[in-house]
């Protein structure tokens, strides 16, 4: 007889694992927690046996075509719901938002230039207003290269 943490540590299972196991029709159980090792061995063994021949797992233990398929279907289903549900911004919104913000902001940096010409004399405006528009180039720059 043996319990569950040892079963786990002979079939390299996590004791989670082996109460997983122990639900599934024909597992051997002497008696809640306590079960015959050598019966659960041969339980186990043939239970792999059937998922391999079933497909369902492969012996190099990479996943099936199915389980790839199933796991895209149910992530699109996901993806699908957070859109409904307005969780998901789209690079069409997103890009929608960002021009919103930026032009006005990139319209009120380059009406500076304009607005110090009487203060501070033209020659000193237009160097401010050079630097701004390098500024916004470099921004731009650095925003498409990221």
């Amino acid at each position: 007889m043996a319990g569950i943490q040892r079963i786990a540590d002979s079939f390299g299972l996590t004791p989670r694992r082996v109460q997983q196991l122990a639900k599934e029709p024909g597992f051997p159980k002497v008696a809640r927690g306590d079960y015959d090792e050598t019966a659960c061995l041969r339980w186990y063994v043939k239970f792999l046996q059937e998922k391999l021949s079933a497909g369902t797992i492969r012996s190099d233990g990479q996943v099936t075509g199915r389980e790839r398929y199933d796991t895209a279907k149910a992530e699109i289903a996901e993806l699908e719901l957070a859109e409904k549900r307005k969780q998901i911004l789209t690079v069409a919104d997103y890009e929608q938002a960002m021009t919103a913000l930026i032009n006005p902001a990139r319209h009120e940096l380059l009406a500076i230039e304009a607005r110090l010409r009487p203060i501070i004399g033209a020659d000193a405006a237009a160097k401010c207003g050079a630097e701004i528009k390098r500024s916004l180039r470099a921004l731009v720059e650095d925003e498409v290269s990221a």
